[in-house]
């Protein structure tokens, strides 16, 4: 997060706002924003330069895409990337990096709501 925060282009953020978008349409099908926060993420590991962080974050991906399907058709609420995008877009690495371990936070006990239902 350090390395994006710091480095990435006006052109960058906005590529990761414009994969995002369906999270703000009222419209979008689970799917879509599913896709697309997978992608989102996918996409900020390209953006760090770091191949260790991409490749575990593709395989875990892989594990997790089938348990987001499940997460958000039986657990409320949708938790999106706005905060992170906006810690980016101010270069601030360090709350980039505490909003991006919140999100990972309510992720997981998301899915412990899940699993413990």
């Amino acid at each position: 997060m350090d390395k994006v925060a710091q480095s990435a282009s006006h052109g960058q953020l906005e590529e990761l706002a414009t994969i995002v978008r369906p999270e703000e349409d009222p419209n979008a099908k689970l799917p879509d924003i599913l896709a697309a926060s997978s992608a989102f993420h996918l996409r900020l590991a390209e953006l760090s330069a770091n191949q260790r962080v991409e490749n575990q974050l593709a395989l875990v991906l892989c594990y997790v895409r089938r348990l987001d399907t499940i997460c958000t058709q039986n657990v409320p609420g949708w938790i999106g990337h706005k905060e992170i995008l906006s810690a980016l877009r101010a270069h601030q690495a360090e709350a980039a990096k505490l909003v991006m371990a919140r999100h990972i936070d309510l992720s997981r006990d998301k899915m412990l709501r899940l699993f413990g239902a």
